[in-house]
C-alpha cells in the first residue's frame, strides 16, 4: 500500500493533468429490469408501511375514544372494570410506541464541512469526477475519521424535496489509496447522486425503517420499571400489569414484523443501486482499479480499527493523537498477511442474504471482472499512482481538525486539549512497543501464560565478577531454555485446561457449600455431589501443581538467560561497544526494580482472579428466596477480595510507572489501583478487580518486552545469532547453530 503524506503542496501542472484526465463522459445506461422492478416494490412499500403502522396507532386510539364513550354512558354504580382496564392498557401500550420516537438519540458525529475557499482543487475536481458520470455536484464535501465514504442529501428527511447533496469522505481512505483508486471511490458515490429517484425513495424508506425498529425494539427506563412491578405487587395487580406488557407486546411484534418486511424490499433495491453505483466507478477508474480499491478497503477498515485500539490505550495514560487518519494509516504496516488472507477468504466465502444492503465481496468482484473496463480515466506520466493526498491542500491541517471534531463528540465535557499529543512521537513508541513485543516472543520462543511471573536473579544489576563465566553462563542457560520449549509449549496447553478445571471445581465447592443447586454440566462436572465435587476440586488442584512444576526448567532456565545477559549491561567495555550503550543500561536499571515488584505481584494474581469469580458466581444466585448462607459467604468473598487489594496497593508504594504517561510523572497506585474501594461496596470491588489484574498483566508484558528486546541486543553483540519467530513444531535447538 501507499503512501507518505506530502511534505509541500502538489505543482499545479500535476493538478492539471489530474483535471484533463476528467475530460470525458461516461456513456449512458439505462438501470437494469431489476432496479425498475425494485424502485416499485419500494415504492408501495413506502405507501403500504406507514398506512399499516398508523392503524394500529389508531386502532389504539380508536379503542380508548370507544370504551370511553361506553363506560361514560353505563349506568350509576354498574361495574365497567374491563372497559377501564382496556383504555389504561391501550393508553400505556400507546405511549410505549411512540415514546422511543420523540426520545433523544444517542450521540453522534457530524462530520467537519470542508469550505470551498480552504479546499479549492478538491472541490474542482469533485466537479469534474460528477460532470464525467453524469451526477449533480455535491452542495458540501465533509470529512470524518472512518474508513468509509458515503452520499446523501442535506438537512435529512426536509433535504429529499431539494437537490442538496453532500459528499462525506473518509480521510483513511484518502491517507491509504492513490488518485485512481480514490476516484472510484468518488465515482461509485456520486453513481448515487445520479440515482435520482432511487435514491430519494431508497432514504425515505430508511427513515420509515428506522422509524419502525425504534419503535418495536427502543427500550428505556419505563420499560424496565414496568418489567419489575409485578414482582413487586400483589397477586391480582400482578396479573394486570401482565396483561398491560401482552398488549404491547403484541403491538410491538406487529410493527417489528412490518418493519422486517420493509427492510427486506429495501435491501433488495439498496444492492441493485450499489450494483450500479459500482458500474460508474468501473467505467470511470478502470475494472482493475476498482478491483484494488475492493481489496484495500479490508486492511484500511482493520487499519482504523487498530487505530481506535492505540487510542484506548493512548487515553489510558492522559494521551491522545492529533491525526487519527495518519495513526490509522501506520497500523496498515502491522497488519499480518494472515489476517488480510483471511478476511479475504471469509468475505469470498460470504454470501449474500436478503438483509444485506450491499452485495457480497465476491459479487462485486464478479461484477467488475465481468464489465472488463480500461476506465475512461486516462493516466498521463502515472499521475493516478500518487496519494489520494495530492487533491487536498492541506491534508493534515483537515485529518487534525477532524480529529478534535471526533474527540469533542465522543468525550464531551471529558475532553482536554492539554492531551493532545503529536502523532508521529506515539507512532515511534507505539512502534517500540511493537518490535519489543516481537522480541519477548522471540526472546522465549514460546508464549508465557500471562499469569505466570516472570522473575529476575538477585544480582542482575549488579556488574560480573566475570564477564566470560556470566557469557558462559548466558550460552548454557540458553540452550538449557530452547532444549525445554516444546515441552513447556504443550505444558502452556495443559495448564490452560487445568486451571478453568480447577476454577469450575472451587465455584461448584462453594455453591455446595451454601446449599445452592447447580447444573454439573455447567461447571463441567458429571455431578452435583458434595463428595464427588470435592474430589474433582483436589484432583484438579494436585493435577496444576504437577504441571507447575514441570513448567520450572523452562522458567529457571529463561530467568537465568534473561539475568546472565541484562548483568553483561553493566561491564562498561561492553557498554561502550553498544551503540547507545550507557542510555540502554540506565533504562534497563530503571526497568528493573519495577518489573520484580511486578513480577511479585502477578504471584497474587491467580488467588484474586478465583475470589473474583467466585463472587461472581455467588452473585449471580442472588433473588429473593436467597439464604442468610449465601450472602455471608459473599462478604468472606469481598473481604477476600478487598484485602487483597489492600495488600497491593501497600506493596506497590511509591514506584514510579516505567513509561511516558501524560503531563506528568505517576506512580504504579495510580496507573493500576488508584484506591481500594470499601469491603461493603460490592460494585466498586467487582471492576476495580478486574481492571487492576488486566492493568498487572499488560505492565508484566510491557515490561519484559523492553528487557528482553534489550537483553537480544546483547546476545546479539556477544556473536549468539537472533532467534527467528518460532512455528509451532520447530526444534529451536536445531535452527539455530549455537556458536
Amino acid at each position: 500500500m501507499k503512501t507518505a503524506t506530502l511534505s509541500k503542496p502538489a505543482d499545479p501542472r500535476v493538478r492539471q493533468l489530474l483535471l484533463e484526465s476528467l475530460e470525458i463522459e461516461l456513456p449512458k445506461r439505462r438501470p437494469s429490469l431489476a432496479y425498475f422492478l425494485s424502485l416499485m416494490a419500494v415504492g408501495l412499500a413506502m405507501l403500504l408501511m406507514p398506512l399499516l403502522c398508523l392503524g394500529l396507532l389508531s386502532l389504539l386510539v380508536y379503542a380508548i375514544w370507544w370504551n370511553w364513550t361506553y363506560t361514560k354512558n353505563l349506568p350509576a354504580g354498574q361495574l365497567a372494570f374491563y372497559n377501564y382496564f382496556i383504555m389504561v392498557a391501550c393508553a400505556i401500550t400507546l405511549v410505549f410506541l411512540v415514546k422511543p420516537l420523540i426520545g433523544r438519540n444517542g450521540f453522534s458525529t457530524r462530520p467537519v464541512r470542508l469550505k470551498r475557499e480552504a479546499e479549492p482543487f478538491l472541490y474542482e475536481y469533485v466537479e469534474k469526477v460528477c460532470l464525467a458520470v453524469g451526477a449533480p455536484p455535491p452542495t458540501s464535501i465533509r470529512v470524518d475519521c472512518e474508513a468509509n465514504a458515503s452520499a446523501g442529501y442535506r438537512h435529512g428527511f426536509w433535504g429529499l424535496w431539494s437537490n442538496n447533496m453532500v459528499l462525506v469522505i473518509g480521510l483513511p481512505l484518502v491517507a491509504g489509496m492513490n488518485v485512481r483508486q480514490f476516484t472510484s471511490i468518488l465515482a461509485h458515490e456520486f453513481g448515487h447522486f445520479s440515482q435520482e429517484y432511487g435514491m430519494r425513495h431508497s432514504a425515505l424508506i430508511r427513515g420509515i425503517n428506522h422509524w419502525l425498529f425504534t419503535a418495536a425494539y427502543a427500550r428505556g427506563s419505563w420499560d424496565y420499571k414496568l418489567a419489575n412491578l409485578p414482582e413487586r405487587s400483589g397477586l391480582n395487580i400482578g396479573l394486570w400489569i401482565r396483561g398491560i406488557q401482552f398488549c404491547i407486546w403484541i403491538s410491538r411484534s406487529f410493527i417489528a414484523f412490518i418493519s422486517h418486511l420493509g427492510h427486506f424490499i429495501s435491501c433488495h433495491m439498496s444492492r441493485q443501486m450499489e450494483y450500479d453505483a459500482d458500474r460508474h466507478a468501473i467505467l470511470l477508474a478502470g475494472s482493475n482499479a476498482y478491483i484494488s480499491t475492493l481489496k484495500l478497503l479490508g486492511p484500511l477498515s482493520m487499519a482504523t480499527e487498530m487505530a481506535k485500539e492505540d487510542l484506548s490505550e493512548f487515553y489510558r495514560q492522559e494521551r491522545l493523537a492529533d491525526n487519527i487518519p495518519l495513526l490509522a494509516n501506520t497500523n496498515v504496516p502491522h497488519i499480518r498477511p494472515e489476517w488480510i488472507e483471511k478476511w479475504k477468504q471469509q468475505e469470498m466465502e460470504r454470501k449474500t442474504h436478503w438483509y444485506d444492503t450491499h452485495p457480497n465481496y465476491h459479487d462485486r468482484i464478479l461484477f467488475a471482472v465481468k464489465a472488463d473496463s480500461a476506465g475512461s480515466m486516462q493516466a498521463r506520466e502515472k499521475v493516478d499512482e500518487l496519494p489520494a493526498e495530492i487533491l487536498f491542500d492541506n491534508f493534515d491541517k483537515t485529518c487534525r481538525a477532524s480529529t478534535l471534531k471526533l474527540y469533542e463528540a465522543v468525550l464531551g465535557t471529558n475532553f482536554r486539549k492539554s492531551c493532545i499529543r503529536d502523532t508521529g512521537k506515539l507512532v515511534r513508541e507505539r512502534d517500540m512497543n511493537y518490535e519489543a513485543g516481537k522480541a519477548l516472543d522471540r526472546y522465549f520462543q514460546v508464549h508465557i501464560p500471562i499469569q505466570r511471573p516472570l522473575r529476575l536473579t538477585e544480582d542482575v544489576m549488579n556488574r560480573p565478577k566475570s564477564a566470560n563465566a556470566t557469557l558462559g553462563d548466558l550460552r548454557q542457560s540458553r540452550q538449557e531454555m530452547l532444549s525445554h520449549v516444546d515441552e513447556y509449549e504443550r505444558l502452556t496447553k495443559c495448564l490452560t485446561a487445568a486451571e478453568n478445571t480447577w476454577t469450575q471445581a472451587a465455584q461448584a465447592h462453594l455453591l455446595n457449600s451454601v446449599n445452592l443447586a447447580f447444573r454439573p454440566r455447567d461447571f463441567g462436572l458429571t455431578s452435583n455431589e458434595r463428595e464427588d465435587v470435592k474430589t474433582r476440586l483436589k484432583q484438579s488442584s494436585n493435577s496444576l501443581q504437577v504441571i507447575r512444576t514441570k513448567m520450572l526448567p523452562f522458567e529457571d532456565a529463561a530467568e537465568q538467560r534473561l539475568s546472565a545477559a541484562l548483568q553483561l549491561l553493566n561491564v562498561p567495555e561492553l557498554i561502550r561497544q553498544i551503540g547507545e550503550g550507557e542510555i540502554l543500561r540506565k533504562e534497563i536499571h530503571d526497568l528493573i526494580p519495577t518489573a520484580n515488584l511486578v513480577g511479585k505481584l502477578m504471584t497474587r494474581i491467580p488467588d484474586l482472579v478465583l475470589s473474583h469469580r467466585k463472587l461472581g458466581v455467588l452473585v449471580s444466585r442472588i433473588n429473593k428466596h436467597s439464604r442468610p448462607e449465601l450472602f455471608h459467604s459473599i462478604e468472606i468473598q469481598m473481604r477476600d477480595i478487598h484485602n487483597s487489594l489492600t495488600s497491593i496497593h501497600k506493596e506497590m508504594g511509591k514506584h514510579l510507572y516505567p513509561t511516558a504517561y501524560g503531563e506528568k510523572a505517576i506512580t504504579l497506585r495510580e496507573y493500576a489501583l488508584p484506591q481500594v474501594p470499601e469491603v461493603e461496596n460490592f460494585f466498586a470491588l467487582f471492576l476495580v478487580t478486574q481492571e487492576a489484574c488486566v492493568s498487572l498483566m499488560t505492565l508484566q508484558i510491557r515490561i519484559f518486552s523492553k528487557l528482553a528486546h534489550a537483553a537480544e541486543r546483547v546476545e546479539t553483540f556477544v556473536r549468539l545469532p537472533q532467534l527467528p519467530p518460532r512455528q509451532t513444531g520447530d526444534t529451536p535447538a536445531q535452527k539455530q547453530p549455537e556458536n
